[in-house]
C-alpha cells in the first residue's frame, strides 16, 4: 500500500528555521513529502524582487533536508498545475492562508486530496533576515 503523499511549495530564499519547521510540519501530515520550489521567474512574479539564491541552489538545499523525499523547480505562479499532475493526498500551505481563498484550494479538491495548514514560526522570515542584514 502506498503511503500518503504530501505536496507543498514555496520560494525558500535564504533558508531559515521558519522554513525548516514548516517543512517538518508538512511532512508530519503524510509519508512522502514533495516540495515544489518556485523558479526564479515565478519567484519574481510572486515576490516582486529577484531571489538572493538561484532556483537550482534553493532546490538543492531543500532536497538535502532529510525529511524531504522529493524536490523540483516549477514555473507557475501557483502550484495548481503541480497538484493536477501529482495528485497528492494532501497539499500544505502556511497557517497564515487559513480562511483565505486561493487557487490551490480548488485544485486539491478537484484532485481528490485534502488541504492542510502548517504553523508559521513567528518573528522568523526571509524579509526580517534581509532587514537585519541591511541594518548591520
Amino acid at each position: 500500500m502506498r503511503g500518503k503523499t504530501v505536496l507543498t511549495c514555496g520560494c525558500f530564499d535564504i533558508l531559515h528555521i521558519g522554513h525548516v519547521l514548516y517543512l517538518k510540519a508538512a511532512k508530519s501530515f503524510g509519508d512522502k513529502l514533495i516540495v515544489a520550489v518556485n523558479s526564479d521567474e515565478s519567484f519574481v512574479s510572486n515576490k516582486h524582487r529577484k531571489p538572493f539564491v538561484c532556483q537550482e541552489e534553493r532546490a538543492e538545499i531543500i532536497a538535502s533536508l532529510e525529511f524531504v523525499d522529493e524536490c523540483f523547480i516549477f514555473d507557475g505562479i501557483t502550484a495548481s498545475g503541480e497538484i493536477a499532475r501529482i495528485r497528492p493526498d494532501i497539499f500544505v500551505k502556511g497557517a497564515d492562508w487559513k480562511g483565505l481563498e486561493f487557487e490551490e484550494r480548488s485544485a486539491i479538491k478537484l484532485a481528490g486530496g485534502k488541504m492542510m495548514f502548517a504553523p508559521i514560526t513567528q518573528n522568523r522570515s526571509t524579509t526580517l533576515l534581509i532587514n537585519k542584514i541591511r541594518q548591520s
